[in-house]
């Protein structure tokens, strides 16, 4: 994404995104409306991943982050608010495949969202390690 197309995102800002130029625009407009249903704040901890970011964070090899596709979200809000952004997810996707995983506890207790580039994936739902 280049910073003009961040500059037409509503809920953020070019300064939010660690790795502008790896984000896909078109994910990055996807979660401006995700954003926009649920309105929760939302920060990102993580967008786009180079492959060595993505091994240094532990991530898959088939990870969304290395396609500019994935966030994590910090989860600093309500239960209540984290089933609004679950809702929204779930109602910006408008059948397509999105990827979903919630981790609850920890240091590194956050949201991951994605959205695959086409539906041959499906949609997935993961919960993470409580502890």
């Amino acid at each position: 994404m280049t910073p003009e197309q961040a500059m037409t995102l509503l809920y953020f800002a070019p300064s939010e995104w660690k790795n502008l130029a790896l984000v896909d625009y078109t994910f990055a407009k996807w979660l401006d409306v995700v954003r926009l249903y649920c309105r929760v704040p939302l920060t990102l901890t993580s967008d786009a991943r180079t492959p060595a970011e993505n091994t240094a964070a532990g991530g898959s090899p088939t990870s969304l982050h290395l396609l500019g596709r994935a966030v994590d979200i910090r989860w600093d809000f309500s239960e209540q608010q984290l089933f609004k952004l679950l809702d929204a997810v779930c109602d910006a996707g408008q059948g397509r495949s999105v990827e979903l995983e919630i981790v609850p506890a920890g240091a590194q207790r956050h949201v991951h969202v994605g959205l695959f580039p086409d539906d041959k994936h499906g949609s997935t739902f993961f919960v993470g390690p409580s502890a």
